[in-house]
């Protein structure tokens, strides 16, 4: 062994003053931080940080020795009483760094400090660490205590590597929350050769300990001693920042003993206990009628155990029985915390009980029978109340007993209203009270379908309430969860936790009572005290649809000698007519708390019964078998098959299930356990249950517990067939796993259970519950109410299609609309396609299920083709002219199609266009329009095959070319132009004479010569003639001036009509001849002069929507000159009206609707139009049907709507317009009957 400092116990800390912090609240401080007194332990202090700063960022080291932290973030001193510690993920939070390598040469420590951890506080963290940075697995060392780790203990550790390295002492529970608590970790440091041993103190009590510690902190570090992460409120691993607060820290070079740990704790312990014992308050106790609420835990932690000078009058639980006179009752509290105890005395005076009379009168007005406004089960109905006897009788025996058996009405009967008198009878003293009650027919009976699970996820913050999962349909391995993942039921009563939920189904069928134990962990508790000191109760809910729930109920089952209620469980006992209900308590010779030891003492399986789970029989054992010190017998599970009983329970000598078998569900197990010959009674069949499986998490299954065991569905997905259980078994993180780990058999007698884990896909952590299995309507009722995204409510259809001789391809996806109004495409599973079924053209359809446990089905249509596709023919119903180009429009385009099995429709495309379609085998379409044009066309045949794309070109032009001429002195210059086919020639003449091909400039003799000129393009237009006068040789013509007005300058388009007002002037006279109004190249409308003007009307439908400017040309004549101006003009779309109208005038859920679609404009009418099927719901509009269609140039459209459910909607049709038409909007209304 290495060299140790020791040292024996002194008070040095007991004679420190307590009386004045004898205050009631929270916060106290110890009474002295200031430096050692003379009889502190004579150990050295490597440092200590009183942590008494009330501001700045030093943390003083007053051990003499000037090892002084610094502050890390924001300095949070809680005047002068510690450090205040804020929390944050990844060690983000503040924290005090303290200087390296402190442990350096140490090889005993003891590390002694207070401290009180906010009730926020979660995940893993370390209240503080000395040794290095570590990142899971690897490390170089640390030393670190936490007040809660992942199994929920107070536990100390020291690690001279990484996390493999590490060696720990723990107690179960961690560390009370919001109260200061003081902790001291004393390490012995060893080696493998000479072990050596740490201690672990709370509030100055050991809680843990061991003797083969083979690690020196001196070990810490590479080289040892070497560390650089030693901090107050960090970890060495990227862990959460501690929150709460810490005070009085101090390292010793060497070992405190018990009594030195005592004294060290009672400066915070004592006060603590002391203003615990000054707030207790009970009220006014001079005159007791009514039970007294007693507390069992004061404000700074201090536990309170409660005795009684006259139990039968006043219970340690206070319960009050009136007697016929007064009595004065002594009531003494024990208040507990760790090392400190204090007691208090209260005088209590009971009121006397009333007379017979008024007893039966009291005791008749105090009889409750539950639920009988609907009956559904067997009833309570008392033999006593207050004391007094109550007999019962029923108008319909037959119907209701008088000791409550209930034969309710068949299914689809009506209700049976029956009359229950109670006569309450004490002494000479009787009188009645009667009760109505309704008894409601039996349900109808329905197969279960789907799985319902119940569950809680841990000892984590949030983790003890009661969280529901559906299975994926009727399949007991794959699961959702449901409410989003959070809680749905959680506690308003005792501690406010919630483990262990297990539901039962009446035998009626339609009635559900859901039971979990009252139990938190998660706020500071731990087992051990757990199971000396926790509660009584159990809390209950009921529900007849599993989704609409009772209030809670808090009720008391165990005795005042138990200390705790675990794990509460229930089976119909057909034979007695009601619920047994069982569950896991120690129990103690005393209903004194203060003493009470687990760890020394064991859990007993209790068993009680029940008809409302409101009324229950005094408990009583059925397993009473001590397994160990601390360890008995709990997690009774039972399921039955046959007359058979099966009984899975975990036994705390291997932490692992045992399987018996029984026909007596009521033997009682006593002294030791049944083995498989034990008779009669139960009998085992085999113990270490699924021990050596696969466990789901690339482990074995080592230990278990909170088994839940079922049968399958018929029909389950993961049977085979076969009849087939499951049991799902809590591996948790304690126990070396992660939650649930499911197994499943075919025989139960013979206790074989086969890991299912690696195929399974539970709820996220879920821990001991149930699972129960329900019918389809229970099934869509829970997702409905919890999870509506999960609901299916309706499935798209779908269509392919496929050549005869060739497999369809069926789509890999269909779209589901849920519950929520939301809309997924699922992946669909197809079942095979028999090929007879595509051997020849037809139609038929496939069908499957995509949603798990919905019987909504996707079908697919498959229409099957002939071997050939179509043939189709373009051509144009006039034949093409030599120069390419049309010169009459519209050009008449003709499709003719054939085909073997006959031609069911034809389709045309103009340019690029919507297709418009005709059931026929021949159409026609009109192409208009200047310039190159494409047509496009196809054909489906009767089976469905569409043939590819025919397409023919044709160029049209109608225009003649614009042609003009310039003239310099007796010189004709002639320019012409043609915007589409291109000019083919310009012909020129002078005067009368002949048409020639203009070649180039023409001169023109010395008389006065009138020149004629026209252009001729290549499609074969002509322009009208054309002509210019230049003058006699030696005459000079006259200028002249164009003014040019258009109105209106701004037309709709087809539909105003706009003219060019034409004034030209000159000097000295008034010019003659034509006037031209021109768009660019385009000749739109021409005018002769008269008396110098004109009026030029423009075609409505010759300018394109748009803003344009046009050219207004004058020629010239023999006097003046030619001249222009130019306008503006504005063309607008034409409006548009739109028409809807839907048929058959009735429609009803099981026909579809058709919208007609009508638009009317000046304009181009093909384009598209939308239409929208909306309704209200709950104030919103929920849009169920949105739906395109193609306009035809003669302004008709037709859309087929699906089929809708029974209501009123608003049809709203929408014309996106087209080049020339403007957008259009129409609603109507669309009414669905059944």
């Amino acid at each position: 062994m290495r060299a140790r400092h020791s040292t024996t116990g002194r008070s040095w800390a007991a004679r420190l003053t307590v009386a004045a912090v004898a205050v009631a609240g929270l916060g106290l401080a110890p009474t002295a931080q200031a430096a050692p007194a003379a009889d502190e332990p004579d150990v050295d202090l490597i440092a200590w940080y009183k942590l008494d700063e009330i501001s700045g960022t030093v943390a003083t080291d007053a051990s003499g020795n000037e090892r002084h932290g610094t502050v890390d973030g924001a300095a949070t001193w809680n005047a002068g009483d510690g450090f205040r510690f804020s929390g944050g993920a990844t060690g983000s939070g503040n924290a005090i760094a303290l200087p390296d390598d402190l442990l350096a040469g140490a090889d005993d420590v003891t590390i002694d400090f207070d401290v009180r951890v906010d009730p926020a506080l979660s995940g893993n963290w370390f209240i503080f660490n000395l040794g290095n940075d570590a990142v899971y697995p690897d490390g170089t060392g640390y030393l670190f205590v936490t007040g809660t780790d992942s199994s929920s203990r107070l536990r100390a550790t020291i690690a001279d590597a990484g996390y493999a390295s590490e060696q720990s002492i723990a107690r179960a529970g961690g560390l009370d929350r919001s109260v200061w608590k003081h902790v001291t970790y004393v390490v012995d440091g060893g080696t493998p050769a000479e072990p050596g041993s740490a201690q672990l103190y709370e509030d100055g009590v050991l809680v843990a300990s061991t003797d083969a510690l083979t690690i020196s902190p001196a070990d810490l570090g590479e080289p040892d001693g070497s560390t650089t992460k030693n901090f107050l409120g960090r970890s060495a691993y990227p862990d959460n920042s501690f929150q709460g607060e810490i005070r009085d820290f101090r390292i010793y070079d060497g070992l405190l003993d018990a009594a030195d740990a005592a004294d060290r704790a009672e400066p915070t312990v004592a006060p603590a206990v002391a203003a615990d014992a000054a707030a207790l308050d009970l009220g006014d106790l001079s005159a007791v009628a009514t039970d007294l609420s007693l507390p069992v835990r004061g404000e700074n932690g201090a536990r309170i155990a409660w005795a009684s000078s006259a139990p039968d009058v006043i219970s340690a639980a206070g319960k009050v029985t009136l007697g016929a006179a007064p009595v004065t009752v002594d009531l003494t509290a024990t208040l507990t915390m760790g090392v400190a105890t204090e007691t208090r005395r209260f005088t209590a005076t009971t009121v006397p009980g009333a007379s017979d009379e008024d007893m039966v009168e009291a005791a008749a007005a105090a009889l409750n029978v539950p639920n009988l406004d609907d009956v559904r089960g067997n009833l309570t109905l008392p033999a006593t109340s207050l004391g007094a006897d109550v007999a019962w009788t029923s108008s319909a025996p037959g119907v209701i007993t008088a000791t409550g058996e209930v034969t309710r009405p068949g299914a689809g009967a009506d209700a049976v209203d029956v009359e229950l008198v109670a006569t309450v009878t004490r002494g000479a003293a009787t009188t009645t009270r009667t009760f109505a009650a309704r008894v409601v027919p039996a349900p109808t009976a329905e197969a279960t379908t789907a799985y319902f699970f119940p569950y809680f996820t841990g000892e984590q913050a949030g983790g003890e309430k009661i969280f529901f999962g559906a299975s994926q349909g009727n399949d007991a391995l794959h699961w959702d969860e449901l409410n989003d993942g959070q809680a749905v039921l959680t506690s308003s009563y005792g501690e406010k936790g919630l483990r262990d939920p297990f539901i039962i189904r009446s035998p009626e069928g339609d009635k559900f009572f859901l039971i979990a134990t009252d139990l938190q962990i998660a706020a500071g508790g731990n087992f051990t005290q757990a199971q000396q000191t926790g509660s009584l109760h159990l809390e209950i809910w009921e529900s007849t649809d599993l989704v609409t729930w009772s209030d809670q109920r808090h009720v008391k089952v165990s005795s005042d000698y138990a200390g705790n209620t675990w794990a509460p469980e229930a089976h119909w006992d057909e034979a007695s007519g009601s619920y047994l209900v069982y569950w896991a308590s120690n129990l103690y010779d005393s209903t004194e708390t203060a003493g009470r030891n687990a760890l020394t003492n064991y859990n007993r399986m209790m068993v009680v019964s029940t008809r409302d789970f409101v009324t229950f029989t005094e408990p009583q054992t059925w397993i009473d078998v001590k397994r160990a010190n601390g360890r008995g017998m709990i997690d009774s599970t039972v399921i039955e098959d046959d007359g058979t009983y099966y009984r899975l329970t975990k036994d705390e000598a291997s932490m692992t299930i045992r399987q018996e078998r029984s026909t007596d569900l009521t033997a009682r197990v006593s002294g030791s356990l049944p083995t498989t010959t034990s008779a009669p009674g139960w009998q085992l069949i085999r113990e270490r249950v699924g021990v050596g499986e696969p466990n789901g998490w690339g482990g074995t299954f080592t230990n278990g517990e909170g088994p839940t065991v079922f049968k399958a569905n018929e029909g389950d997905v993961n049977t085979g067939g076969a009849e087939t259980w499951f049991l799902f078994q809590d591996q948790p993180s304690y126990h070396g796993g992660q939650g649930y780990v499911p197994f499943s058999s075919n025989d139960l007698d013979s206790g074989v259970w086969t890991s299912v884990a690696e195929q399974a896909d539970l709820p996220l952590s879920p821990r001991h519950g149930t699972v129960l299995p329900i019918t389809q309507r229970e099934y869509e009722r829970l997702l409905a109410s919890y999870q509506p995204d999960l609901l299916a409510k309706s499935v798209a259809d779908a269509a392919v299609s496929t050549r005869q001789g060739v497999a369809p391809e069926l789509p890999a996806t269909v779209a589901v609309t849920y519950a929520d109004g939301s809309t997924r495409d699922v992946p669909v599973t197809w079942p095979a396609v028999d090929p007879a079924d595509y051997a020849g053209p037809g139609t038929f359809t496939v069908t499957a299920r995509p949603v798990a446990g919905s019987p909504l089905e996707a079908t697919v249509t498959v229409t099957v083709t002939d071997a050939a596709d179509p043939v189709v023919v373009l051509t144009t119903t006039t034949s093409a002219p030599t120069s390419g180009w049309f010169t009459r429009t519209p050009v008449t385009v003709r499709v003719a199609a054939s085909d073997d099995s006959g031609v069911a429709s034809v389709e045309l495309s103009v340019d690029g266009g919507p297709w418009q379609t005709a059931a026929a085998a021949t159409a026609t379409v009109d192409v208009a329009g200047q310039g190159p044009h494409e047509v496009r066309a196809r054909a489906t045949d009767v089976t469905g095959n569409r043939s590819a794309v025919v397409t023919l070109e044709l160029q049209t032009d109608s225009e003649a070319p614009v042609t003009r001429a310039d003239v310099a002195a007796r010189t004709v210059t002639v320019r012409s132009a043609d915007e589409w086919s291109g000019v083919a020639r310009v012909e020129v003449r002078l005067g009368s004479g002949s048409w020639a091909r203009y070649v180039g400039p023409v001169t023109v003799p010395a008389a006065e010569t009138v020149v004629q000129y026209r252009g001729v393009d290549v499609a074969g237009n002509t322009e009208v003639t054309n002509s210019v006068t230049v003058p006699a040789a030696g005459v000079v013509l006259r200028g002249s001036s164009t003014a040019a007005v258009v109105a209106p300058s701004s037309v709709v388009f087809g539909k105003t009509k706009a003219s060019v007002r034409v004034r030209v002037s000159g000097r000295g006279g008034v010019p003659s001849g034509s006037v031209r109004v021109l768009d660019g190249s385009t000749l739109l409308a021409t005018g002769t002069l008269r008396a110098g003007s004109v009026q030029v009307a423009l075609p409505r439908r010759a300018l394109e929507v748009g803003r344009h400017r046009l050219s207004v040309v004058y020629s010239g004549d023999a006097v003046f000159s030619g001249s222009q101006d130019a306008v503006s003009v504005k063309v607008t779309k034409a409006p548009s009206k739109v028409k809807a109208k839907v048929s058959p005038k009735k429609i009803t859920t099981r026909s579809k609707a058709r919208v007609s679609v009508s638009v009317s404009s000046h304009g181009a009418k093909a384009g598209k139009v939308t239409v929208k099927v909306t309704k209200k719901v709950r104030g919103k509009t929920k849009t169920y049907v949105t739906k395109k269609a193609v306009v035809s140039a003669k302004g008709k459209a037709s859309v087929r709507l699906p089929r809708l459910k029974q209501g009123t909607y608003t049809v709203r049709v929408t014309y996106a317009g087209s080049e020339s038409a403007a957008k259009a909007t129409t609603t109507t209304r669309l009414v669905v009957r059944r």
